[in-house]
């Protein structure tokens, strides 16, 4: 594993520690599932979603990244409608 040095305000860091705590995680840990939540993988990981989604669809190159795209700004729009 590796290790890596932020830096966060005090406030910031309190907070981050607090929730741990309550989750009963370490800060590690609850950083980790937050980066799994916003859909951050290692390339190889993302390479092979992207893989088994294209064996798995019927669309060909052009629909496919059409329809990725207006995913894309969907969510973007929820996102900012929060």
């Amino acid at each position: 594993m590796s290790r890596l040095t932020i830096t966060l305000s005090e406030e910031r860091y309190c907070a981050l520690k607090q929730a741990a705590a309550q989750r009963g995680s370490s800060i590690g840990r609850l950083i980790d599932a937050a980066l799994d939540h916003y859909g951050i993988k290692p390339r190889e990981q993302a390479i092979a979603l992207v893989q088994r989604a294209r064996a798995a669809s019927a669309l060909d190159d052009a629909p496919a990244v059409e329809l990725a795209l207006h995913e894309q700004h969907a969510v973007r729009a929820r996102r900012r409608a929060q």
